[in-house]
């Protein structure tokens, strides 16, 4: 029996710590990163990383922002016409709302 008492406290470590940790991890999303393009024309469009292309009138960042990854990212805004009014490659960090203004004048 006093055996046994020696060895309980043992065991109760090894159970309680083989419970301690999970094996995974559990994204709770948080703020969201993106871009925006504030007073754009109506007949621009952006391409993101080559990707399609897709209309930035309802991007305003009021309302809404086109949602990103953070990191690197190359922007291009064109006008329904073709013609490249924007082209950068931008970070965007972890939570980060970027503004995108093109030179349309």
């Amino acid at each position: 029996m006093k055996r046994m008492m020696k060895f309980l406290p043992l065991a109760f470590v090894l159970v309680a710590g083989a419970c301690a940790y999970p094996v995974s991890n559990v994204d709770q999303g948080g703020q969201v990163s993106g871009v925006y393009f504030p007073d754009s024309p109506k007949d621009l469009v952006v391409s993101v990383d080559g990707g399609e292309q897709i209309a930035v009138i309802g991007f305003d960042g009021n309302k809404s922002i086109l949602k990103l990854k953070p990191g690197r990212h190359r922007i291009v805004l064109r006008r329904a016409s073709g013609e490249i009014v924007y082209n950068q490659e931008i970070y965007i960090g972890d939570g980060a709302r970027v503004a995108v203004r093109a030179d349309t004048k």
